[in-house]
């Protein structure tokens, strides 16, 4: 029975290290969005982005721009709530964009 303890053990311990690493990805992948997406975007947009997550989270504008974004260092609890202002911000570049397009 030591052994069955033993393997029991083993095994609670493999899922913590296979959940931490799953995590750490998605964190990981999150952060790359978050550059790939606010490099999509055209000077305006860039910097309603970095001012809103300057305002949100009491951060500087350079903080937000060298550290959060080009660096990768967006706090891990604030990853999702960033992504969506980005998200919120590029969406509303692609409508205004396509109103330009259906005028043309």
């Amino acid at each position: 029975t030591l052994n069955l303890y033993i393997l029991y053990f083993l095994v609670h311990l493999y899922r913590q290290q296979v959940t931490k690493y799953n995590k750490d990805i998605n964190y990981m992948a999150a952060r790359e969005n978050i550059k790939e997406l606010f490099l999509k975007l055209d000077p305006q947009s860039k910097d309603k982005v970095r001012r809103q997550i300057s305002d949100k989270y009491k951060v500087s504008i350079d903080t937000v721009k060298n550290h959060w974004i080009y660096k990768g260092e967006v706090p891990e609890r604030h990853v999702p709530a960033v992504l969506q202002i980005i998200r919120t911000v590029a969406q509303r570049q692609v409508k205004e964009i396509q109103k330009l397009i259906d005028v043309i």
